[in-house]
């Protein structure tokens, strides 16, 4: 029997994965551009937090000039 990594619920990677979806597969280029430097190192909640959540990502992209 293969046992998660400790610290990875994987509730909460289907949760990030599903918010990646919805944000529309963003590259870490793309990260960059909305969030900064750490923006692809940041968690969905941190993003949100910055004031661009997930469902938001492509819009705020677009006002950055990316996409």
């Amino acid at each position: 029997m293969v046992s998660n990594s400790p610290g990875r619920d994987p509730n909460i990677i289907a949760e990030g994965t599903r918010l990646f979806a919805l944000a529309g597969r963003p590259t870490k280029t793309q990260f960059v551009k909305v969030y900064g430097p750490q923006g692809p190192k940041m968690t969905w909640e941190q993003r949100a937090k910055a004031g661009v959540d997930a469902k938001h990502f492509q819009e705020a992209l677009k006002t950055k000039g990316g996409a």
